[in-house]
């Protein structure tokens, strides 16, 4: 059996205005766009069996969402709904992803946003699957240093394993899919530009030195992994481990200050 792989990109920034998402402090609305949203998906098949991987820059999916997305796919490549993964790269400079945003937030942009995220991811993976091409996969394991921090106590274990898959396509260019456990929360709550954060810092890195390679970044589950770009050590250094707290509209929940040349240097 060969096993044949395919990739796809769909746009899914949302219209200026939505809501945004990760934030307990964060007011007003998104204002700009930093960076495209986007939703990369990846599809597999040996002849025999077929699955799909879709990830879009937003916090997270609902289970109608997902489940609709996975109905989509199945409808439009015939990859079952079982097989299909769906999930956000869990950026907290998104928007809010749900077809009812929560009280207070504005209600038309996420509303419709909301509904048509699930055709966006479907779309992504329709593209994958027209495009698939014999492949095969090579897998690698990177360990990093001093990137992270353990947002509720500081000096506890973060998991610092990058784990890397290259797929490697005949007649059609290679792809590399990144694992990292950590939050997209270098920006904090007075960013009011749409940004898949780090996640989307490090795609376009990728891309930029490795001309025509499809990255796909995957925020592995993180628990109390944060990011630890200059402000937040800075921080660290002026209030102590005290500064970690669970409260939202205080430490280390309020990364307040983050900017996007820490994003780049990260």
């Amino acid at each position: 059996m060969v096993l044949h792989i395919g990739f796809g990109l769909q746009d899914v920034t949302p219209p200026l205005g939505v809501a945004m998402d990760g934030y307990a402090k964060r007011e007003g609305v998104a204002r700009a766009v930093h960076d495209p949203l986007q939703a990369r998906a990846l599809v597999a098949e040996d002849g025999s069996t077929a699955v799909a991987v879709v990830v879009a820059d937003v916090i997270e999916l609902s289970r109608r969402q997902v489940e609709r997305t996975g109905l989509l796919v199945e409808r439009w490549t015939g990859i079952p709904r079982g097989h299909v993964i769906a999930a956000g790269t869990h950026t907290h400079s998104g928007p809010v992803p749900w077809a009812k945003p929560p009280a207070g937030a504005r209600p038309a942009p996420n509303h419709h946003y909301g509904q048509l995220l699930p055709d966006l991811l479907a779309s992504a993976v329709c593209r994958a699957w027209a495009e698939r091409r014999p492949a095969s996969l090579a897998a690698a394991t990177a360990c990093t240093r001093a990137q992270t921090v353990n947002r509720r106590c500081p000096g506890a274990a973060t998991d610092e394993e990058l784990c890397l898959i290259h797929v490697r396509r005949r007649g059609g260019a290679d792809a590399l899919v990144l694992s990292y456990a950590c939050h997209g929360v270098v920006m904090g709550p007075d960013n009011l530009s749409l940004s898949a954060d780090w996640i989307g810092g490090t795609r376009a890195a990728l891309e930029r030195d490795h001309p025509g390679l499809f990255p796909v970044v995957l925020a592995a589950p993180s628990g109390d992994v944060n990011p630890l770009p200059g402000t937040v050590r800075r921080l660290l250094a002026e209030h102590g481990p005290e500064f970690f707290t669970n409260d939202p509209f205080s430490g280390i929940y309020d990364r307040t200050g983050g900017t996007f040349a820490e994003i780049e240097a990260m």
